[in-house]
């Protein structure tokens, strides 16, 4: 089965839709769970709504897809797609709602949740994959290429974070054919090669 990697910034030249490249409020320097596959938990405010986005100002479209593409590296969908995800093996995962406001600060959208899947997969080929490795501590810096390995594939999740690159979203090919079957807007994924 196929695997893909979702782009975040959902680059589709669709200016119309709405983008984000602002950080949470309402959470703190914890909002970096979100997009790392870390437990938000209890650290989320009671009142979900208290935690906002607001659309770049680089960016005017306003039209609401499906996913709204963002430079966080955060997964947020509608909630109707959150829930089409739960149909599928995402492993263990969080969903906080949160509002969505306009360029001007008003609100925008309460129907959008961060989706974030917890944890990570060893499945990387790493002899096939460019990975930029810290000289001094050893550190990944940066994943250029990645390769999955064959013999790690077996009885993997549909969604799911890499080990060596928490911050990207892999999926199922059957999560991919279930996405563009619904129709969901403004996925766009890129097929990952496998050794």
């Amino acid at each position: 089965m196929p695997f893909f990697l979702l782009d975040i910034t959902a680059n589709s030249g669709r200016s119309d839709y709405c983008f984000t490249d602002d950080e949470p409020s309402g959470i703190g320097v914890k909002g970096y769970r979100l997009a790392s596959g870390q437990a938000m938990g209890h650290d989320y405010p009671a009142d979900p709504f208290e935690v906002t986005l607001q659309l770049g100002k680089d960016h005017p479209g306003l039209k609401l897809p499906s996913f709204i593409g963002n430079t966080g590296s955060y997964l947020l969908v509608h909630q109707s797609v959150a829930e089409f995800f739960k149909g599928f093996n995402a492993g263990t995962m969080e969903m906080f709602p949160f509002t969505l406001l306009d360029h001007k600060k008003r609100v925008y959208n309460r129907e959008y949740v961060f989706f974030n899947p917890l944890g990570t997969v060893k499945c990387m080929n790493l002899s096939k994959s460019r990975i930029l490795y810290d000289e001094e501590d050893g550190q990944i810096l940066r994943v250029k290429t990645i390769v999955l390995d064959r013999s790690k594939l077996t009885g993997l999740p549909d969604l799911f974070r890499l080990h060596e690159k928490p911050r990207g979203y892999v999926f199922s090919g059957a999560m991919v054919d279930g996405i563009k079957a619904k129709g969901f807007t403004n996925f766009y994924f890129q097929e990952l090669a496998v050794a």
